[in-house]
């Protein structure tokens, strides 16, 4: 179980870098209240430009997944890849902080609907890992 600690923690993070932020509780239902979330789906910008959809699920309790769409990282200038990239960082340095396992999965949908939400809810797991796990093992290096 995600402490709400760390679920407002998280949106706090999320919120002081990109607007507009949907949140989910842990039956996949959209929620006003940063501590009982488990779900985050933001637009990613950088500048005035924006790129695509990011959800982050905290919903198996002990682990922080990212899903983005694979598209998206193609789109994103040389510039702001290094901003995407960092940003991925930090989200993993947030979960080694509050002693959670990080995924990074690209997925072929532009967003996660609420049905994926009450999915990942109810079984904690994922059907896509792809690329990007790649990618970010190789920026650690």
């Amino acid at each position: 179980m995600i402490s709400p600690k760390t679920s407002s923690d998280l949106f706090n993070k999320i919120r002081s870098k990109f607007g507009n932020i949907t949140i989910g509780d842990s039956e996949g239902n959209a929620t006003a209240d940063p501590t009982k979330a488990v779900f985050f789906d933001f637009e990613f910008t950088e500048d005035q430009d924006k790129f695509g959809r990011i959800s982050v699920s905290l919903a198996d309790g002990q682990s922080m997944k990212v899903f983005y769409n694979r598209d998206m990282v193609e789109k994103i200038d040389e510039d702001d890849k290094n901003e995407w990239y960092g940003f991925i960082r930090e989200l993993k340095d947030f979960a080694v902080e509050h002693q959670l396992k990080f995924d990074i999965r690209d997925i072929t949908k532009s967003s996660l609907s609420k049905q994926d939400y009450k999915n990942l809810a109810d079984t904690g797991e994922t059907v896509n890992t792809t690329q990007c796990q790649k990618n970010y093992k190789e920026l650690q290096n």
